[in-house]
């Protein structure tokens, strides 16, 4: 009878501790609203308790419908959450939401219902594709997706024609698809850090592009159209390139980019 006690003393003060942890962590959540009530900020530079997927549910769910509807930012970034908890997809109003530097392989069809998205930040997972749903992000325009393991840009992503920014450098693409001229708006494109050894003649159609990032591919050459991208194109890396582009080549892209930045 006298262990059965002890058992339930511990157990009671393990689980006041957890209370009282998370009681912690709801505190410093409602001060940053407080603060600023559009963003809600659940990294451990915020956020110094260690967080687990149940953490953060019950947190966010203990946030009320008018907070939820204010929160335009929301960020979990190196939580190593290997799944998005699906509270998340309540917060309708998102225009930005960051998962980065996590362990992440699978991103939900969940993701559609933010309609109003315009930024995502998901470096530094395990993703390989997106889901279709993807398509249904109209209004976004920045979408990082670098240091996952993607071998192509999904075909879901070259629907969102409203995106400016694409980042997808330190995954293992091999090749770009014709289709990536469909994103005319984009400025900046980065692809370091892959196994590109062509780019489509159709990069050509990206007319607002100013910063393409291409170093540590495997290009010997870039499209001949590459020089309609001349007005708008401020910087392009090529850099770290194997093999190494031959003096020629670097004389005659610089001739037809004259005000463009190249780096070899």
């Amino acid at each position: 009878m006298q262990r059965i006690g002890i058992y339930l003393v511990v157990f009671y003060c393990i689980h006041a501790d957890a209370i009282s942890r998370l009681e912690l962590i709801e505190q410093k959540v409602q001060e940053q609203l407080r603060r600023h009530p559009e963003q809600l900020n659940l990294s451990p530079e915020f956020i110094e308790e260690e967080l687990t997927p149940q953490d953060i549910t019950l947190i966010l769910s203990q946030l009320s419908p008018q907070q939820r509807l204010l929160v335009r930012e929301l960020s979990i970034p190196s939580r190593q959450l290997n799944e998005i908890p699906l509270i998340v997809f309540n917060f309708r109003e998102l225009r930005s939401l960051d998962l980065s530097w996590n362990e992440l392989s699978y991103l939900p069809p969940e993701i559609g219902k933010l309609t109003s998205l315009e930024a995502l930040k998901m470096e530094t997972n395990r993703l390989m594709d997106v889901p279709v749903a993807l398509k249904n992000l109209t209004h976004l325009h920045t979408l990082i997706l670098s240091n996952n393991l993607f071998s192509e840009i999904p075909n879901e992503i070259l629907h969102l024609i409203n995106l400016r920014m694409l980042w997808m450098c330190d995954n293992q693409i091999s090749r770009v698809t014709k289709k990536i001229g469909r994103l005319i708006h984009l400025s900046s494109l980065n692809l370091n850090g892959n196994r590109i050894q062509k780019l489509p003649q159709e990069i050509s159609q990206l007319h607002d592009l100013t910063h393409l990032f291409l170093n540590h591919n495997q290009l010997q050459k870039l499209p001949f159209k590459i020089s309609v991208l001349a007005p708008h194109l401020q910087l392009l890396d090529l850099n770290n390139n194997t093999p190494p582009f031959s003096d020629a080549y670097k004389k005659e892209l610089c001739s037809i980019l004259p005000t463009t930045s190249i780096v070899f």
